[in-house]
């Protein structure tokens, strides 16, 4: 039996996850706590839509909602991760690959699991492989995310 895989493009602008704030905050009952929030989340959380909206439309037969066991490759089925990320050449770096200050791999990864969890998979611990690169835009890759993921073989 062939394996399953998913893969789409998703313009726009990558976004990382992982940076966090802390807020003091007072409770009700007069105690105090901490509220965490994500560096850049309206970006973020408008990513992570971006990357489901896009894999719903290429694929609404299978990614329609009605999914039982968390996603397209149910609970504990073994899946691996290919995305490709095309960022921006910021016109300060004379670098030729793509390691810029502002785009952290893993944390752009980690939005992308974020993303998929729940819709593709059903917790992105069932990821066992991540094959993950930067490159910078060029005329046949615009800015934005190359996904693919598969069942595991």
């Amino acid at each position: 039996m062939p394996k399953r895989n998913l893969e789409v493009f998703v313009p726009g602008t990558p976004i990382q996850q992982g940076s966090m704030k802390a807020f003091p905050i007072r409770h009700s009952n007069g105690t105090l706590g901490v509220s965490m929030v994500h560096n850049k989340g309206n970006l973020l959380t408008a990513w992570r839509e971006r990357i489901r909206v896009a894999l719903i439309e290429k694929y609404p037969e299978q990614l329609d909602g009605t999914q039982t066991d968390g996603g397209y490759f149910k609970q504990y089925t073994p899946v691996v991760l290919e995305v490709t990320f095309y960022l921006a050449k910021p016109k300060s770096n004379k670098l030729k690959e793509p390691s810029n200050k502002k785009a952290d791999l893993d944390k752009l990864v980690r939005a992308v699991n974020d993303a998929l969890s729940g819709l593709v998979f059903y917790d992105d611990s069932q990821v066992v492989e991540i094959n993950a690169s930067k490159e910078w835009v060029t005329e046949e890759h615009p800015e934005g995310l190359f996904l693919r993921v598969k069942e595991f073989q």
